[in-house]
């Protein structure tokens, strides 16, 4: 998945950013859970655990690899 969007304040943006999650970036969703948890993404190789509010800022579009 490539990440199309990062919304939100400029420290939420910012804390995303350090994380390697910016626009254009190529994310893998390693664990999703049905209602409930954090989201599990791999980003240039290191795990990262978003909770939905977190999660929920960054829009991302499945890409053909």
């Amino acid at each position: 998945m490539r990440i199309v969007e990062v919304s939100g304040g400029c420290k939420m943006r910012g804390r995303l950013m350090m994380m390697g999650i910016r626009e254009g970036n190529q994310v893998t969703i390693v664990n999703q859970p049905s209602r409930h948890g954090p989201v599990v993404i791999s980003v240039a190789g290191s795990q990262f655990a978003l909770g939905n509010g977190l999660a929920s800022r960054v829009l991302a579009q499945l890409v053909n690899e």
